[in-house]
């Protein structure tokens, strides 16, 4: 009807209304023709049909395992769905969520992907200890694990550089006139792999400085038995601050593993009578939430959760949208320490 009125061919108005990209060659003015009768119809093209022509549904969907503490209404999750959100926005993509406090295992992503009902996924918080991620890739290659520091073959990943995250909070720290270091790392059986990595950087630092006095708070050394299933960040916190005012000698600075156990640490530290950052300088790898909340503003260094949400679906399209055959991308993102009132500068 519109290519009747407009007095041209349907496949001119398919070059202009669906932004096709044929060998089809039209001026502006009939461009300008083919839009203007286009509203007066009130047209609007079919979604379901589009799909069905390209092989494609334009949806991407979004998985996280189910696990204790996995939330969508987490500091954590928020960021990286933020970045996600702005990418798809920008290239006309819609998003499901495939699990959502339902518990849903991965053979909903199997499922989804066979049903041509999403035409990739973006994986957050996975783990390489279970044979699902294996069985995906088998039926597409178009997955993305955003936040995955772990080596997979044929995964695509998005990655912080956790090691590089503790140098330069250490390095900052000397060079700012700190001597007694300590670091508060996880303290659960079984800790996150990132968790690990970050405590053996502060482990690797120390001997290649060969610095005297260094304190680490793990596992180890916790008093007490912390379990998975109760806040154990929280509890890490409280724990590490108790264990290092009963040194003999005393830390002048203090990294935390995470902010969640920063801010324990920090509001137990208060409690306990001591002046932050005058008796000691606290950082946190990891951006604290609630410092926009009228918070401690705490140091940290700045894990771009938000940019890393975005690049993780900005390429996974790249690749949907590329026909040709492409080796798995894998992006590194570098730390930044952002200076805050919980860092004295003693020198």
């Amino acid at each position: 009807m519109i290519a009747e009125k407009a007095n041209c061919s349907v496949a001119v108005v398919s070059t202009v209304l669906n932004s096709a990209k044929g060998r089809t060659v039209v001026c502006q003015a009939l461009r300008d023709k083919v839009r203007k009768i286009a509203k007066e119809l009130d047209y609007a093209p079919n979604f379901a049909s589009r799909c069905l022509k390209a092989n494609r549904s334009r949806t991407l969907g979004i998985y996280d395992p189910p696990k204790q503490w996995h939330s969508y209404s987490n500091q954590y999750e928020v960021s990286i769905l933020s970045g996600i959100e702005r990418a798809v926005f920008e290239r006309n993509y819609d998003l499901l969520l495939l699990n959502f406090h339902q518990n849903n295992l991965p053979e909903i992503c199997e499922s989804r992907l066979k049903d041509r009902r999403i035409d990739g996924i973006l994986l957050l918080q996975c783990d390489t200890r279970r044979e699902w991620i294996r069985n995906l890739l088998k039926i597409s290659p178009n997955l993305a694990a955003v936040d995955f520091n772990e080596e997979f073959p044929g995964l695509n990943r998005i990655a912080f550089d956790n090691r590089q995250a503790v140098r330069l909070a250490v390095e900052t720290l000397l060079e700012s006139g700190h001597r007694r270091i300590a670091f508060a790392g996880t303290c659960i059986e079984k800790p996150e792999y990132d968790s690990l990595v970050r405590e053996k950087a502060f482990a690797e630092i120390v001997r290649e400085r060969n610095l005297e006095e260094t304190f680490l708070f793990h596992r180890d050394t916790c008093p007490n038995v912390i379990s998975e299933s109760e806040h154990y960040c929280q509890r890490e916190g409280r724990e590490a601050i108790r264990y290092l005012s009963a040194l003999p000698r005393k830390p002048d600075a203090v990294i935390c593993y995470n902010a969640l156990a920063g801010g324990s640490l920090y509001y137990e530290a208060l409690r306990m009578g001591y002046r932050i950052p005058e008796d000691f300088s606290l950082v946190v790898i990891d951006k604290p939430g609630f410092d926009h909340l009228g918070g401690p503003q705490i140091a940290y260094i700045d894990h771009p959760l938000d940019e890393m949400g975005y690049a993780g679906a900005s390429r996974l399209i790249d690749q949907l949208e590329n026909e040709r055959e492409t080796e798995p991308f894998f992006q590194l993102f570098s730390p930044v320490f952002v200076e805050r009132e919980t860092f004295l500068r003693r020198i």
